[in-house]
Order: C-alpha cells, then sequence, then structure tokens
C-alpha cells in the first residue's frame, strides 16, 4: 500500500491506514465511474480553494518507521 508523508503548515502526517484508490482506467461499472468523477469534481473545487494544498511525497523505504507525537482525532 502506498504511503504518503503530508506536511501541512510545518506539522508531517504519515497515511498508514486504508488508503482508498479512485482509477478511471480500473472503473469496471457506471457506479465506479461515476466515482471517480465524483473524486475529481470535488479535488478541483476544494483545490481551488484557498489554503488546501499542502506538500506531499510518497514513502517508498519500508524500513521508515519514526516515533510519532500523537495521533489525528478520527484517524485509522
Amino acid at each position: 500500500m502506498p504511503k504518503f508523508l503530508i506536511n501541512k503548515d510545518g506539522v508531517y502526517y504519515l497515511t498508514t491506514g486504508r488508503l482508498l484508490e479512485y482509477d478511471r482506467g480500473k472503473a469496471k461499472t457506471p457506479e465506479q465511474r461515476k466515482g471517480v468523477d465524483e473524486v475529481e469534481c470535488e479535488f478541483r473545487r476544494i483545490r481551488d480553494e484557498p489554503h488546501t494544498w499542502y506538500e506531499s511525497v510518497e514513502v517508498t523505504n519500508d524500513e521508515f518507521g519514526p516515533v510519532n507525537t500523537g495521533q489525528v482525532p478520527g484517524g485509522p
């Protein structure tokens, strides 16, 4: 599963839970295609608002395992 580090205002977040995928190339049903359309539309809407862009990088080093300072409320 891909993991990502996100930097938001100097605070770093590491995705470690379930990561959902919306890939038009893998969509097999009309419902899945509609889901991809919804995600694309919402992404564009949020992207165009102020203060919604954060740096993110993919972590490919399996040995990367820093000690964290807490967990985001409502997270996995």
